[in-house]
């Protein structure tokens, strides 16, 4: 009699300890990964202040992001290494260039369950041609850092001559400045910088480089950073003029700027 006692005792403490390591189980099983749901379904945004959103699933804790740009051959590191892990599932990217970009996010439930990588991708049409525009908008650079920036002519039909003028901050130093695509074929075209007053001037014509519709560079330009300082601009001054192979002066719907912040 006591030997069934003891068996049925044990029986029942084996039914439940083994019910508890499966309910254990449970809770690290495949059913239970992390999952994340991009809700921007937007692929295109006329606007350089992108916001996107989503949303995760009950193990879905914290979130990670990045942007990877696919247009550019010298990426301005802004936005593409990961993000902190936090709780928002929404982020607004400001300054972003012309240009497309992929999103890339994942979620985790613990350091150990971390979500697959999910992504979208999306384009930035933001500036309306005829148009020129500094890349990047936006360059946090530190003391002492050499950097580039680069002046880009959009959405031109028939782009026969230019001058270009322009300013930038006192805090950074320009050192030299060479042709960008558009000018890859012109042997000689005028070009200075004056580092007493802090200009830059490019004079091309047809002769120089032929006729040009489209979009791409006209100068690459390099900088030393100086002093740090809050954010400042390098101007496309409005004395700036394109001109069609016609010799007729081009109508530029916007000249948008660069941002520059030097920092220690």
């Amino acid at each position: 009699m006591k030997y069934s006692f003891y068996v049925l005792c044990a029986f029942l403490f084996l039914s439940c300890e083994e019910e508890s390591v499966d309910d254990l189980l449970s809770d690290f099983s495949d059913e239970n990964i992390p999952i994340t749901t991009i809700i921007t379904v937007d692929t295109l945004f006329e606007s350089s202040s992108v916001s996107l959103n989503w949303t995760g699933n009950d193990f879905a804790t914290s979130f990670s992001y990045r942007l990877e740009p696919e247009s550019y051959t010298d990426t301005v590191e802004t936005y593409t290494s990961w993000s902190e892990w936090d709780t928002p599932n929404t982020v607004t990217f400001t300054s972003l260039d012309d240009g497309s970009y992929n999103f890339y996010i994942k979620s985790r439930f613990t350091v150990e369950n971390e979500e697959a990588v999910q992504s979208i991708h999306f384009i930035v049409d933001a500036i309306a041609g005829p148009a020129l525009r500094m890349y990047p908008l936006y360059q946090r650079v530190t003391s002492g850092e050499n950097f580039s920036m680069y002046v880009y002519i959009e959405d031109v039909d028939s782009l026969g001559g230019l001058e270009l003028h322009l300013s930038y901050p006192s805090n950074v130093s320009a050192s030299t400045m060479t042709s960008g695509t558009i000018l890859s074929s012109a042997p000689i075209f005028f070009d200075t910088i004056n580092s007493t007053d802090g200009t830059i001037e490019l004079i091309a014509t047809a002769e120089d480089f032929g006729v040009y519709t489209g979009t791409g560079t006209l100068a690459k330009i390099n900088f030393t950073a100086g002093e740090a300082a809050s954010l400042d601009t390098l101007h496309i001054k409005n004395t700036s003029i394109l001109k069609n192979s016609g010799n007729v002066q081009i109508d530029i719907l916007e000249r948008v700027y660069g941002l520059i912040e030097v920092v220690e």
